[in-house]
């Protein structure tokens, strides 16, 4: 048991982690109605990281349960954004999200995914026939330099939430959580990380 130790482990590594530096950007999906503008992602206030998760199939050997790899699972990623005043981002992400079903008259205008398009890969130019972006939200240190690049390709809304409203919440700001969902999703970390050294 050593303080000290403990003290110089978390400093040969960077320090410890905090969840508040970080933005976010989403590529505009050409076919829809949808435009947002750097300064609408500054408006994003928190981001959940979905899990690696990889789910596990049993099989019986000798009366014994073993249990091995099976197929890799894609969690949802949730953004939370400030509402404002003139709802201009909360509608753009409602006109995306009725995109792929209409409200009233439930028609589906979406495409399906081009499996080997450079939308599915994330590129940036991507075919813009189709309704599907590209999210990326990145990690930063205390003096906003770039730690990593979490990239979710061919991502679509699937859920926004609603808005409370009261006439108690007069020192109260609306946000609300939009819901994705993604074919992939990688993690680029910054070169320079490497100087850290091995975990």
């Amino acid at each position: 048991f050593s303080l000290e130790k403990f003290k110089q482990t978390i400093s040969r590594k960077g320090g410890l982690g905090k969840g508040v530096f970080f933005d976010c950007t989403i590529t505009n999906p050409s076919r829809v109605a949808f435009y947002l503008n750097e300064d609408s992602f500054l408006l994003c206030k928190a981001a959940n990281m979905p899990p690696a998760q990889l789910d596990t199939a049993e099989v019986k050997y000798f009366t014994r349960s073993v249990r091995i790899p099976a197929s890799r699972q894609f969690s949802p990623v949730t953004l939370t954004f400030y509402n404002t005043q003139n709802y201009l981002v909360r509608n753009q992400f409602l006109t995306w999200l009725s995109r792929f079903n209409t409200p009233v008259s439930n028609l589906r205008g979406a495409e399906d995914i081009e499996r080997g398009s450079d939308s599915v890969v994330g590129n940036t130019n991507s075919d813009p026939t189709n309704n599907y972006a590209t999210i990326e939200l990145r990690s930063r240190n205390e003096n906003h330099d770039l730690l990593g690049t979490y990239r979710f390709y061919s991502a679509f809304p699937s859920s926004v939430a609603g808005l409370q409203y009261s006439y108690e919440n007069d020192q109260q700001f609306q946000t609300y959580d939009v819901e994705f969902q993604y074919l992939t999703s990688t993690y680029t970390p910054e070169a320079y990380m490497d100087s850290l050294g091995p975990a």
